[in-house]
C-alpha cells in the first residue's frame, strides 16, 4: 500500500478546498490582511493556537475542527476607512478528548476573550478520525467476511474507501457521551469516482 491513498488525497484536497472557500489560496496563505473581512492568514492561525497555548487551554492531544476569522461588528466594518488600523479575532472550535470548547482570541489584544465548553455536541469529523474509522471497519472480521462474499481479497482493501459519515443523534441511552460514524465502504478499483 502506498503512503497516500486515493480516499486521503480526495479528503485532504476537500479539507484544504472547505478551509479556503472565500478566499484564494495565496489569500489565505499570504501576509497581511489590508480589510476587517479578510480571512484568517496563516500567520495568523499560528498566533491564536499560541496564544490559546500560552494562556494553558490547549495541548498538544488538543484538535481543532474549525478555525475563523471572528467578524467585527458590522457598524465597525461600515466606519472602517482605507489605511486604518483595526481589530482582528479569531473563531476558533477546540474538541479536547470528549469536550468541544469555543473560543474566541483576540490576535491584536493578544488574550482569549472566550472559552467556552459546549454540551452535548460533536466536533466535525477530522482527518484522522477518518483515516482511523476505515482502519477499524477493514479490520473487522465480519466486514472481511462480507468482502470475501464480494470475491475480494486482502490485497483488495487498497482499493476499497471507507468512508465514515455521521451517525446522526436518536437519544439512544447506549449512544451518549460516544463518538459514533456510520461507515460505508466503496471498492473503487475500477472507477475514478467511487461515490
Amino acid at each position: 500500500m502506498s503512503w497516500i491513498t486515493p480516499l486521503q488525497y480526495w479528503f485532504i484536497s476537500i479539507c484544504l478546498l472547505v478551509g479556503l472557500m472565500g478566499t484564494t489560496a495565496s489569500e489565505a496563505l499570504a501576509g497581511p490582511v489590508s480589510h476587517p473581512l479578510d480571512s484568517l492568514s496563516a500567520a495568523e492561525y499560528q498566533q491564536a493556537l499560541a496564544i490559546l497555548q500560552e494562556q494553558g487551554l490547549v495541548n498538544a492531544d488538543s484538535r481543532y475542527p474549525f478555525m475563523r476569522l471572528e467578524p467585527p461588528a458590522k457598524d465597525t466594518v461600515l466606519a472602517w476607512q482605507p489605511g486604518e488600523s483595526f481589530e482582528r479575532s479569531a473563531f476558533a472550535m477546540v474538541k479536547q478528548g470528549p469536550a468541544v470548547y469555543e473560543a474566541v482570541v483576540n490576535l491584536t489584544q493578544q488574550q482569549v476573550t472566550r472559552w467556552e465548553e459546549i454540551a452535548d455536541v460533536q466536533a466535525g469529523i477530522l482527518l484522522n478520525e477518518w483515516l482511523r474509522a476505515g482502519e477499524i471497519a477493514q479490520a473487522d472480521a465480519q466486514w472481511q467476511a462480507a468482502v470475501a462474499k464480494r470475491g475480494l481479497e486482502p490485497a483488495d482493501y487498497s482499493d476499497i474507501v471507507c468512508a465514515p459519515l455521521s451517525a446522526g443523534y436518536y437519544a439512544a441511552p447506549e449512544e451518549e457521551g460516544r463518538r459514533l460514524f456510520r461507515v460505508s465502504c466503496f471498492y473503487s478499483g475500477d472507477t475514478e469516482n467511487f461515490w
